[in-house]
Formats: C-alpha cells, structure tokens, sequence
C-alpha cells in the first residue's frame, strides 16, 4: 500500500501485528518505524522494556520468540527484524506466526536486500502482513513528500517551488531533508519558501544541470549550451552519459510530438508522457514548434557523435561539444 497511507494509519493508531517495509528507502523505513515508537510508546513510556531491533545476526525464530514474550507492564511489544533478506521458507514462517498473532505483539520486517514485487516469497506475504511501499520516490509522489516535509517544519512549499527544490537536489530524500531544514532556518518566522530563496541557498543539482543544457540548445544558445555542457563535466558526468541525458529529452519532445499529431490536448499529452507535469508541458510547448523530421535528424547528430566516441575517431569531449553546436544550430 502507498507509503503516506500506511503512516497515517498507525498516526491515528491503527497498528497492523506485522509489517514488511518493501523497497531500498532507508529514510521511509526509519521514519515509518519512528511512528511506530511514538504511537506504541508515547513520551518513551515502556519503550526500553518493549521495543527491540535485531540485525542479520539473529535469526527468524529468535524475532518471533521476542515479539511472543509477554510484556511486563502491559501494551504492545515492537520488534523490528532486519534479515539480509526474505526466502520463502522465511516468508511462510512469518505467515504461520501472523496468522496466530497474539494480541500485543507488533513485528516489522525490513530486509536488506529489498524483495522482488514478482516472487513467491513476496506474494506469500502480501496475503498476510501489511506491505508498506518503501520505494524510491519519484514524480509526483517526491513532490508530495517535500511539501509534506516542508510543513512538518510549519513552511508552505508551492509545487512548483518544490520541483525546482528537486531539481537542485535530486531524489536523495536524506539530501532533501537537510536542505529543507537548511531553508527553514534561514526564513526563520517567514512561513513561505520561495523559488528566489531556494535559487539563492540550494545549490544546482546535474539532474538541473542537463536541463539546462537542454533548453539551450532547444533555444538556439550554443555558447550558453557549451558552458552547461563544460560545467558538466566538472561536476563528475562524461560526455557519454550527457549523450545519454540529452536523448532522454529528445525522445520525451518526439512521443509528444506523435501525441499532438494525433490530435491530443495539452493536458491529455502532459499525462500521457508520465513526467513531472512542469517538464511535460515545457515539452509539449517545445514539441508543437519541432517537426518530427527535425527530431529525428537530431538522434542521428547524437548517435553519430556516440558512434565517434566509441570508435576512437575523436576525442570524447570534443565529438559531444561538436554535437551540442549542431543541435544548437551555430
């Protein structure tokens, strides 16, 4: 079940007798388990006799048996079992043990190596613990989180500010985190993050980076398309994986193309393209003004650059660069 539905649930005391945390988020896993102990455990009340946390050292059958023992004073006992990961004999077991749950006992399973959504184990599971989605944000659902984050601090973050916050930042929820922490200071009693103050304290992430590289060269600026590109390569990226970058865009303006041409509205373009709505619509506007002839000669100028690359006929650096003034139209 989706992530911020299932922390709600145990905010207003709705706790399941097990979980298991599904994906590789750490930080969701942590703040998922946090709510668990400030609603089983008000003020740290009981929490030192009833709450424990086994590694991969410990095995199924010593969670199970500590999460079984009674309490001394009464309430629930919360165990948190953090196996390198879940087989299916693990899976049955945990099965077995939910189905005859005493009351009071609370299991959170959050494995190493994050289960595959397609294996039995997995299905096995699902047909008896509560799932918890902990699986890399992406889209929307990261735009929600940061703005739920940002008035967790008493802040009001407008969407389009938050994708702006992401694009500096990335994905990295610890990063973003810190960053809107770092913002709330600094407004202090301001209740408002603006984009002029995000601009000003939250340093341009490549992600934003390959943006602007990208609106450049859609809007003819070879020089300014060359020093994104350069400040690329400062930050760690190479001329491949910006070859890369630049033929993710390309191929968004070409499906939106063939998306126009078959007669859809902007908002229905702007769905179907399943990008951040902010990118999706600058795409479509840039899509209604390129052919798809242009679109595809401008793959052509890519692949032959990659092609160059790889067969030793130019410099990595300087094939891109040549590129990017092509496509830029210098």
């Amino acid at each position: 079940m989706e992530y911020t539905i299932r922390l709600e649930e145990v905010k207003k005391g709705k706790v399941a007798p097990a979980y298991l945390l599904h994906g590789p988020e750490e930080l969701l896993q942590s703040e998922f388990i946090a709510a668990l102990r400030e609603q089983l455990f008000p003020d740290g009340e009981g929490e030192e006799f009833n709450y424990a946390e086994l590694s991969d050292q410990a095995s199924l059958r010593e969670a199970l048996e500590l999460v079984d023992t009674p309490t001394l004073f009464g309430g629930t006992r919360l165990v948190v079992f953090k196996p390198a990961a879940v087989e299916e004999e693990m899976a049955e077991a945990i099965g077995r043990w939910y189905r005859g749950a005493a009351p009071g006992a609370c299991l959170v399973v959050a494995p190493e190596s994050p289960l595959d959504g397609r294996s039995k184990a997995f299905r096995q599971l699902t047909g008896s613990v509560a799932i918890v989605d902990c699986q890399q944000l992406r889209g929307d659902a990261l735009i929600q989180w940061v703005r739920a984050r940002a008035a967790g601090r008493g802040k009001h973050l407008a969407p389009r500010t938050a994708w702006l916050l992401t694009q500096r930042v990335g994905d990295d929820l610890r990063r973003l985190d810190s960053e809107i922490d770092k913002l709330a200071i600094y407004l202090g009693q301001s209740a408002e993050i603006d984009a002029a103050t995000v601009e000003l304290l939250v340093a341009r992430s490549v992600e934003e980076k390959t943006y602007q590289l990208t609106d450049a060269i859609g809007d003819g600026h070879g020089d300014r398309a060359l020093a994104v590109y350069r400040s690329l390569l400062v930050s760690g990226q190479s001329p491949l994986q910006v070859i890369a970058a630049i033929a993710w865009q390309l191929r968004l303006l070409l499906k939106a193309r063939v998306l126009i041409e078959r007669g859809l509205d902007t908002e229905s373009v702007v769905k179907e393209l399943k990008a951040h709505p902010y990118v999706a619509r600058k795409a479509c506007e840039r899509a209604r003004r390129l052919e798809r002839a242009v679109l595809r000669e401008a793959f052509s100028t890519l692949a032959q650059a990659e092609l160059c690359i790889k067969r030793g006929q130019l410099p990595e650096e300087l094939a891109v660069e040549m590129a990017i003034l092509k496509l830029a139209g210098s």
